[in-house]
Formats: structure tokens, C-alpha cells, sequence
């Protein structure tokens, strides 16, 4: 559904007398926002951190043996679960997404 469906997709808004530029979509403080409205892009962009968190802590700790059980699964809650969902409470999602999360988070396992 494309919330500005049927409406001209240009509005003048002004500060300080100077134009502000209207954008298609925007990241705001780590999630994507779009003049469409759906979270396809938030929740690919979710994803794309998390494997990057992922990638960089089986760098360090979570790839050494040596490291305890315990240890790899805290540095999974706190670093790769929070990144995988930060801003999930505002999304609206379909099997499909919740397909992609579940997939992301089993691998990140």
C-alpha cells in the first residue's frame, strides 16, 4: 500500500525561508523510513547490520574455542539480537518478514 497514493507526492515545506529537499526514503537513527511506506528496506537494512555484527564478533571472541558457551551467547543478546531489532516494535510485519528475522537469527546461532 503506498500511503501517498493519489496525492501529489511533492510538499513545500519551508525553514527559515529556504526549501527543505524531500527525499523517497530516509535512515533515521539506524532505521530506514519510506514514502511508501513498507518495511522491506528497514528490515533488508536490519539484516544487512546484524550479519556485519555477526561477521565482526566471529572475528574475535565468538570464534575462539576456548571461549565458553555463556559467554558467546550474552555477546549474542546484547550485540547481534538488539542490532537484528532495533526498531522492530514499530513494524508491521508479514510472514514473509517474520521468515527473514527467524532465518537471521537462527544463523546468527
Amino acid at each position: 500500500m503506498d500511503i501517498a497514493e493519489g496525492m501529489e507526492r511533492s510538499l513545500n515545506i519551508k525553514w527559515e525561508g529556504e526549501k527543505i529537499q524531500q527525499v523517497e526514503e530516509t535512515e533515521y537513527f539506524g532505521t530506514v523510513i519510506s514514502v511508501i511506506g513498507n518495511i522491506d528496506t528497514a528490515i533488508n537494512n536490519r539484516v544487512q547490520k546484524a550479519n556485519q555484527v555477526y561477521y565482526q564478533i566471529n572475528q574475535t571472541v565468538e570464534g575462539k574455542k576456548e571461549s565458553s558457551d555463556n559467554i558467546k551467547m550474552g555477546i549474542y543478546k546484547i550485540f547481534y539480537l538488539r542490532t537484528l531489532l532495533s526498531g522492530s516494535e514499530s513494524w508491521i510485519m508479514l510472514k514473509k518478514h517474520e521468515s527473514r528475522i527467524t532465518g537471521t537469527v537462527m544463523r546468527g546461532m
